[in-house]
């Protein structure tokens, strides 16, 4: 009875399968993908592992039917249907499938170079990434295959998605497009065969899952074990199929493992991505010592001696002079915090030789003591003794040299011109009059020189430094700007005003205004201010 119920079973499916209609499904050759991007038209994007659509790019495939077997006819096309694998997906929306209507190749097409399209003959959703999606393009190919030199191939487009496709050079998911075509035989129908003797009815076949050793099976059940498919040929309990063949019989035998596929080949590099943010701007190193102080300039020339007067009466002795008014003494600044010793700054180089002073005026000849009356002559006297000598006269100029080290910031600054100043001093001289001297003597303040040297290789950068001389609380057009453009460790610049002259009192006052553009490099300024 089991045997006889297998058998059964076995030609109903043979009656199934000779009275359903025979269909051929064949996969056609994908022979180009391409996407052209309006936003850059001259671009062929062919060797791209993605393909692209969205607001901008449209994709274009081309299947070769060359593979359908000769003879085949459009009505022979039972379905064809085109498969594309979603990658991923920025945007969702509906894209359009329209066929190609002119000639375009894979290395060769750009956005400028596009194919004419035809109207659209589906659309699918694209809104999940990770998966294929169909559309029916039966009608499409059943044209192609009565036509086949109007097979271009399809265009995909959408004003709304933006989804990347898998192309077919794409070898680390490798999904590309899919054209799948379904044939039905269309050869003449036989004459039907005489009608068989009506079997005895079997039991109906009961489908129970997987083969468990604790379930009791009656005839007719199926179970599935290790990948295979078997029926109960009598009723049993813990008997596993393939032990005893007069209780299960095999009903599909599970397949063989194919072969592993050959590994595919390595992808185009990918699009580098975005620079990273700029990180932050590292702490600013202290400040290095200041250069070493130029030399002095040599001392200008002593005077002459004026010429000894004739020995007179000697006269009284002249009132002492008055005593020169002492200059204002600088506020002393307060003292900062003592920083981090920072790394030795480069020594300064030398400064240079201060011009030579002038040549000191004559002094004045002494007057003339009067002529006495003449006496009666007496006799010859002894000689008196020679007359003091006058005093050397008076200097009347002066030349004032100053040693600067720049400040930390942009803001203006009032300071003397002569003497070693690091600015900031103190808070004071950002006030007018903070850099006040007393001029000695009556002149010409006929020229201003300032050089400018960077002095720390790790604070280099370029700078412009104003220096305006000030009389009695005023700006004076007496001025020059020091340029250092290079930013490099010991470059110097010099500046000079020689030309706005002016006159100034025993007694006046007189500073530098200073400010400067940049605070980032390290700068040590020598000035001289000329009065004669």
């Amino acid at each position: 009875m089991p045997s006889r119920l297998f058998s059964r079973l076995l030609c109903a499916m043979m009656a199934l399968t000779l009275f359903t209609p025979a269909l051929h499904a064949t996969q056609v050759a994908l022979t180009g993908d391409a996407s052209i991007d309006s936003s850059r038209p001259a671009t062929n994007f062919g060797s791209l592992s993605n393909l692209y659509v969205n607001g901008t790019s449209t994709t274009l495939v081309r299947f070769s039917l060359g593979n359908l077997p000769a003879g085949t006819t459009a009505s022979q096309v039972e379905s064809a249907t085109l498969f594309v694998f979603v990658n991923r997906v920025n945007a969702s929306g509906a894209v359009m499938v329209a066929p190609v209507n002119s000639s375009w190749t894979e290395s060769g097409v750009t956005y400028s170079s596009q194919p004419a399209y035809g109207a659209a003959i589906g659309t699918f959703a694209a809104d999940t990434a990770g998966e294929y999606v169909a559309v029916d393009v039966t009608s499409q190919v059943q044209s192609w295959i009565s036509t086949p030199a109007a097979n271009f191939g399809l265009a995909l487009s959408s004003p709304s998605a933006d989804i990347v496709l898998d192309s077919k050079e794409n070898d680390q998911t490798a999904h590309p497009p899919l054209l799948d075509v379904t044939l039905v035989n269309q050869g003449p129908q036989g004459p039907a065969g005489p009608a068989g003797a009506t079997g005895a009815t079997g039991p109906p076949l009961t489908f129970q899952g997987a083969w468990s050793s604790s379930t009791a099976y009656a005839l007719g059940d199926a179970v599935s074990f290790n990948g295979s498919s078997y029926i109960a040929l009598t009723g049993n309990l813990n008997v596993s199929p393939p032990s005893d063949g007069t209780v299960w019989a095999l009903l599909a035998q599970e397949g063989a493992t194919g072969p592993t596929g050959a590994q595919g080949i390595q992808g185009l590099q990918g699009i580098p991505g975005p620079t990273g943010a700029q990180g932050a701007t590292g702490v600013t190193g202290s400040q290095g010592l200041p250069g070493a102080t130029g030399a002095t300039g040599v001392t200008g020339a002593t005077g002459a001696t004026g010429v000894t007067g004739a020995t007179g009466v000697t006269g009284a002795t002249g009132a002492t002079g008055a005593t020169g008014l002492t200059g204002a003494t600088g506020v002393t600044g307060a003292t900062g915090p003592t920083g981090t010793t920072g790394p030795q700054g480069v020594t300064g180089s030398t400064g240079a030789t201060g011009a030579t002073g002038a040549t000191g005026v004559t002094g004045t000849t002494g007057v003339t003591g009067a002529t006495g009356d003449t006496g009666v002559t007496g006799a010859t006297g002894v000689t008196g003794a020679t007359g003091a000598t006058g005093a050397t006269g008076a200097t009347s100029n002066f030349t004032w040299v100053g040693s600067i080290g720049n400040a930390t910031d942009t803001a203006t600054y009032y300071l003397p011109p002569s003497g070693n100043v690091q600015v900031p001093n103190s808070n004071t001289e950002s006030e007018p009059g903070a850099g006040d001297v007393y001029v000695p003597f009556s002149c010409t303040v006929s020229a201003l020189l300032v050089r400018g040297q960077e002095v720390n290789a790790s604070a280099l950068a370029t700078d412009s430094s104003t220096f305006t001389v000030r009389h009695n609380g005023l700006d004076t057009a007496m001025h020059c700007t020091v340029n250092n453009s290079s930013a490099v460790d010991g470059a110097a610049a010099t500046c000079s005003d020689t030309a706005d002259t002016f006159s100034v009192t025993a007694g006046d006052l007189l500073e530098f205004k200073y400010s400067q553009t940049s605070n980032a490099p390290i700068i040590n300024y020598s000035t001289m201010l000329v009065c004669q």
